[in-house]
């Protein structure tokens, strides 16, 4: 028998019994993996543009922090999972024994600078979620649902920080986390992912329930409890992912397949950083279908009227205010109304927090002045006692 010293022809691992090794078309999980990824980048990059879209085309056209935030989570996201592609192609998703060792020392420097970026990507998906909580929900800066939410932004940074200086110091000196060859010494790679993959689980958890114990104790008809709710119950998905990669460390952290094993590790922390993104961007959906209506009846309005639109003839009109605002969840006021020199305006129907800009969707606005390229849009003012709506109808035709 006559056996080979060429690194590109000796497995990473000694086979089963009865298995030989394969270089040629080995088994892989590469069609699951490219699958998830596909979907993963889409619907993260589709609720980043319904998050821009919905406040740069605001009164302010301006970005938020967590808009921001949600960039970079973004971006962390596209980056990880290149670096996931380049794995592959070295191997990542192949029994161990159907990977060269020569292949090895590139795959795990990969994997190393793909466990690097994401406590950054994790983080700032979080906060922005955090973020978007404190601004929906938080009216001033004594109440319990802010110093929850302070606990949990701060416990946040505090443990990614952390555990991303970890995962770069794994090893002294740091280029043996991916060449063994090196001396030196290294902590516990698979127990560090386990402990922080656990307390991941317990923060989705807890971000969970944050925004639906708020909800519950609002005083607000139940059926606009529960619809309110579902938004934020999403989030159940980032738990179920959450849960998921820890199972997958634990498997890490016994098995000895590991190219095997770690891939549907990834895929299960793609689809984390992904529901956290989508979770972010959730309540922005409303505006966003508004938005989007909007502009539809503004295109249809201005194909069959080839001479221009009535503005451009008769000029802006004074815009209307109405004269009384209430306090939310005190829905007893939630029929305002106020009439102008031209028009009667009547606005009913419970007001939805779901961003600072309240969605057109959630009124049902009817009278002379509701007509096509009519613009009504809802701005928000922190009050002590609740969040206060105020509403402003400007007629542009």
């Amino acid at each position: 028998m006559v056996v080979t010293t060429d690194p590109s022809k000796v497995p990473a691992l000694a086979p089963p019994p009865g298995v030989h090794p394969n270089f040629v078309n080995p088994y892989s999980l590469n069609p699951a993996f490219v699958a998830t990824t596909v979907l993963c980048l889409l619907f993260a990059t589709l609720a980043v543009t319904v998050r821009l879209a919905v406040n740069l085309s605001g009164p302010n056209k301006k970005l938020r922090v967590e808009d921001y935030t949600s960039l970079v989570s973004w971006l962390g996201l596209v980056w990880t999972c290149l670096l996931a592609v380049l794995e592959t192609r070295k191997g990542l998703g192949r029994h161990q024994w159907d990977v060269p060792i020569a292949d090895m020392k590139t795959l795990l420097k990969l994997n190393y600078f793909t466990r690097v970026y994401y406590a950054p990507t994790i983080l700032a998906a979080k906060l922005t979620i955090l973020l978007q909580l404190m601004r929906i929900f938080v009216t001033t800066k004594r109440g319990l649902v802010f110093r929850l939410i302070q606990f949990l932004i701060w416990s946040n940074v505090c443990f990614y920080i952390g555990h991303l200086l970890v995962i770069i110091f794994q090893c002294t000196p740091v280029p043996k986390a991916w060449n063994a060859s090196i001396g030196g010494h290294c902590i516990a790679k698979n127990v560090g992912l386990l402990a922080s993959s656990t307390i991941n689980v317990l923060s989705d958890v807890l971000i969970l329930i944050l925004p639906l114990w708020t909800i519950w104790h609002l005083k607000m008809p139940i059926q606009k409890k529960v619809s309110v709710s579902a938004a934020f119950a999403a989030g159940i998905f980032a738990v179920f992912a959450g849960i998921m990669r820890l199972d997958y460390s634990v498997q890490m952290n016994n098995a000895t397949d590991l190219t095997f094993v770690r891939l549907q590790h990834g895929m299960w922390t793609t689809a984390e950083i992904t529901t956290a993104i989508i979770c972010a961007s959730l309540p922005l959906i409303p505006k966003f279908l508004s938005l989007f209506r909007q502009q539809h009846r503004e295109f249809t309005s201005s194909a069959s009227n080839p001479r221009g639109s009535i503005s451009s003839r008769r000029g802006l009109r004074p815009p209307l205010f109405l004269s009384e605002s209430f306090i939310w969840p005190d829905v007893s006021k939630s029929g305002v109304s106020a009439s102008g020199n031209e028009d009667q305006v009547e606005v009913t129907g419970a007001f939805v927090p779901a961003d600072m800009e309240l969605a057109l969707a959630n009124l049902n606005a009817s009278g002379e002045a509701v007509m096509d390229g009519q613009r009504l849009w809802y701005k928000t003012i922190k009050g002590e006692e609740g969040i206060r709506k105020t509403v402003r109808i400007e007629q542009t035709c």
